[in-house]
């Protein structure tokens, strides 16, 4: 729910901190009535949600049915690396639900496996099924917290706090191996001094309950998602030191050390080369006694201060300057999608009716540009937008804002 947006509820017109909200909310909770969020003419059905109190969320598919100004709007999944996915990595099963299927495991098989006989030759070929990786579960668990999206509101309301409690929402309503994603998943807490003993307490409360999960050789894997403060080399591996577990380091073998550092160059550059940029992993990990066990499948992903994820510097560049000049934004996501796959690195939101794709052009040694802008945004109405840092080394001028109350539809009682 947003303060700016306001929704029709009944026969009653409320804005996101109207005092009357939760009141309204709990009269159609549970029923087949819904709230119609009035962005647009006639208005966008929504459907209410429980979390710590009543919420108003939208419904599936119609992100992109919003006005670009509404805080419900969402870029079509065409526009990102999710429209590759929807319904076979990434399913949904209804406005809460959705499942997700992995390509990488969420228990480890204890012992030596029974042997088994080599398969007959098929006498048929079929499509691989596409599965969701780690990274691209980050990018999920990013996109459905909310934190691809940025307004000049936001500034200074973003830490580790309200990242932890938006995402462990978003994992509560995916599925993953038939569970819920969040019965798996382990965000630390923010780290305080005073609250050592408690939060160790409760950190090992929640390994040793996916201990006590497993059945005979099968063990549940925890997934961790942490911001990485360090990755050191040390004589015999790789020690990976996270914010707020100042305790327990998550140690790598030194094959797994060099392959990450390999696989995930340009993000730890990033690192290096911005001190500010935060670098995100997500992992699995087999539960231990002490510490945070073994550590089976990882990725990184860069973010901004913002938590905003980026996947280049230039790109980290462009988003710096749409936060200072205090636009209206999202940022589509490549989740499996490679290079090429000609994403905007920015949507506009602020620009009128129609979002404006912004593209960063990136010339490699070969000459060939990893990005390209491929009019996926043409239909939009709006003029694409291309820095080239090649032939313009500072960010070319920005499409002209409107002023949020010129593009706010005027709703008739």
């Amino acid at each position: 729910m947003h303060a700016e947006a306001t929704y029709q509820i009944r026969n009653t017109l409320l804005r996101g901190d109207s005092p009357g909200l939760q009141a309204a909310l709990a009269g159609v909770y549970g029923t087949d009535e819904r709230p119609r969020c009035l962005c647009v003419d006639r208005g966008v059905e929504m459907y209410v949600a429980q979390h710590a109190h009543l919420v108003i969320k939208r419904m599936p598919g119609t992100g992109s049915t919003h006005h670009p100004s509404c805080p419900s709007y969402e870029a079509p999944a065409s526009d990102t690396g999710l429209g590759d996915l929807l319904g076979e990595a990434v399913i949904e099963r209804g406005p809460e639900r959705v499942e997700v299927r992995l390509d990488f495991p969420l228990s480890h098989v204890s012992g030596p496996r029974p042997a088994q006989a080599a398969p007959a030759p098929s006498q048929s070929v079929s499509a691989t099924p596409r599965r969701l990786s780690m990274r691209g579960l980050l990018h999920l668990l990013w996109d459905r917290a909310g934190f691809t999206r940025w307004s000049p509101r936001m500034e200074g309301k973003r830490n580790w706090f309200v990242l932890r409690k938006y995402l462990l929402e978003a994992a509560a309503e995916i599925d993953a191996k038939g569970a819920s994603l969040a019965s798996r998943l382990f965000i630390p807490e923010p780290f305080r001094p005073d609250a050592a003993d408690v939060l160790r307490s409760r950190r090992s409360a929640f390994f040793q309950a996916l201990r006590l999960d497993g059945s005979g050789e099968h063990v549940p894997l925890a997934l961790l998602v942490a911001e990485v403060k360090d990755l050191v080399e040390r004589g015999d591996g790789y020690s990976m030191v996270l914010k707020h577990l100042p305790d327990c380091a998550l140690a790598l073998d030194s094959a797994t050390g060099r392959q990450l550092a390999r696989r995930f160059e340009r993000e730890l550059l990033a690192k290096a080369q911005q001190p500010d940029t935060r670098l995100i992993v997500g992992c699995t990990l087999r539960p231990a006694e002490q510490g945070l066990g073994h550590a089976d499948t990882l990725a990184m992903i860069a973010v901004t201060p913002e938590w905003l994820p980026f996947e280049h510097l230039l790109e980290r560049a462009l988003l710096g300057e749409l936060v200072r000049e205090d636009r209206r934004f999202l940022k589509p996501l490549p989740y499996e999608a490679g290079p090429s796959a000609g994403l905007a690195s920015a949507l506009l939101l602020d620009v009128g009716d129609a979002p404006a794709p912004l593209y960063v052009e990136v010339p490699t040694v070969c000459g060939q540009r990893l990005r390209l802008p491929d009019q996926r945004g043409a239909g939009t109405g709006s003029k694409t937008w291309v820095w080239r840092p090649g032939e313009a080394f500072n960010i070319p001028p920005l499409p002209p804002a409107v002023h949020a109350d010129a593009m706010r539809r005027q709703v008739s009682g």
